[in-house]
């Protein structure tokens, strides 16, 4: 038998364990985080303004050239004029290449176009047919006087994503890359399945357009 004492104080200790609420976990008062997704800034795209090509065909409106030769443009550059009458610069360009084997299959000399420069070296150029047109090829580049190669030639003009080729019937390749700053490209909103060619002066440059890409390479 316990004392009575001891009786009594376990009957009070289990009376007091029973009136105390069981610890329950108080409710958090930090909301959940949130994650936030992470956008990137849609590119900048080069803006041409129509005062370029004033005089040009509807379709050449549609041309954004790299963000490089707009600068030169507003420095007083300017891009050359379609030939007014560009059936001699075509029979030049038929006439030159049979004399050279080249063939313009593939090429719409219709588009022909023409440039002299202040060295005076001559060139005649035509864009790739749109049926004939591939990611890389842009057109072909009569180089009259030899300007790139001391040799009149014809070549193919192609721009890859870090340089442009020009390639003549020999396999001879001379590139251009962009570190060097003789070329220059841009992704574009240029959609047009007609590929197009300009030349723009202030210095030399020959440009052209083909599937959302537009580029330019430095003549002299």
């Amino acid at each position: 038998m316990f004392p009575k004492s001891r009786y009594l104080l376990i009957v009070i200790l289990f009376v007091l364990a029973a009136c105390v609420p069981a610890a329950t976990s108080a409710p958090s008062s930090e909301s959940p985080v949130t994650q936030v997704p992470v956008t990137q800034p849609p590119t900048k795209l080069p803006v041409m303004s129509t005062k370029y090509f004033e005089g040009f065909p509807p379709e050449y409106q549609d041309m954004t050239l790299p963000q490089e030769i707009i600068d030169i443009l507003d420095k007083g550059g300017s891009i050359v004029p379609l030939p007014v009458d560009p059936s001699p610069f075509q029979e030049n360009l038929k006439e030159s290449a049979q004399s050279f084997g080249y063939d313009l299959t593939t090429y719409d000399v219709d588009r022909v176009i023409a440039f002299t420069s202040d060295q005076d070296y001559a060139y005649i150029a035509a864009p790739t047919l749109p049926e004939f047109a591939k990611d890389e090829s842009v057109g072909v580049i009569y180089d009259v006087n030899g300007a790139y190669n001391g040799i009149s030639a014809f070549y193919e003009v192609r721009f890859l994503d870090d340089k442009a080729v020009l390639r003549n019937a020999e396999g001879l390749e001379i590139s251009f890359s962009k570190d060097s700053g003789e070329f220059f490209l841009s992704q574009t909103n240029y959609s047009s399945s007609t590929p197009l060619m300009v030349f723009v002066k202030n210095g030399c440059w020959v440009c052209g357009c083909i599937f959302g890409r537009c580029g330019c390479l430095i003549c002299k």
